[in-house]
C-alpha cells in the first residue's frame, strides 16, 4: 500500500512527480506548507515510497536490487559490499524514486558537484529525516550543502 492509496477521494497524476502529487494532495487537504500536518505527511510519504517495500525479498536482496536499479556492476555479494558501492553513486533520491515509480531509467550524476548543482536548480531535495529513517536510501546521502 502506498501513502497516496490511503487517500480514497485522491487520484495520483502518474506524468507527475511524488513531490508535485504530494502538493496536490495537500492543497485538497487543506495542509499548510510546513505546517505540523504537511511535515508529517511529508515524512509519511516518502517513508511510504521509499526502498525496501518488498517483503518477498531478503535484506540483502533488496539492497541487491537497488544496486542493479542505480546500475553498480557486478552486483555486490554483501550488504556491507553494497552499502559501500552506494555510497559512490550520485543520484537524486527524488529522481530515482520517481523512475521507480514510471519505470523509466534514472540519471547518474559523472561527480558529486553535478548532482549538487543539479538538486538546486531543480529544487529536489529528498527529506534527510525520511532518507536516514529508510536505511536503503541513507546509502545514498550526499552532503549537498
Amino acid at each position: 500500500m502506498t501513502f497516496f492509496s490511503s487517500f480514497d477521494d485522491f487520484m495520483v497524476d502518474t506524468s507527475k512527480s511524488e513531490e508535485i502529487n504530494f502538493g496536490l494532495l495537500g492543497l485538497k487537504r487543506g495542509w499548510r506548507l510546513n505546517s505540523k500536518a504537511w511535515r508529517r505527511n511529508w515524512r509519511a510519504c516518502f517513508g511510504y515510497e521509499a526502498y525496501g517495500g518488498d517483503a518477498a525479498l531478503s535484506k540483502l536482496e533488496s539492497w541487491q536490487a537497488l544496486c542493479s536499479e542505480v546500475s553498480i556492476e557486478p552486483i555486490p555479494q554483501s550488504i556491507t559490499q553494497c552499502r559501500k558501492a552506494l555510497a559512490r553513486v550520485n543520484v537524486n533520491i527524488c529522481d530515482l524514486l520517481d523512475c521507480r515509480r514510471t519505470g523509466g531509467k534514472v540519471h547518474l550524476f559523472r561527480t558529486k558537484w553535478q548532482l549538487i548543482r543539479y538538486t538546486h536548480l531543480k529544487k529536489r531535495m529528498f527529506p534527510k529525516e525520511a532518507a536516514k529513517e529508510d536505511g536503503f536510501l541513507r546509502a545514498l546521502l550526499k552532503n549537498i550543502f
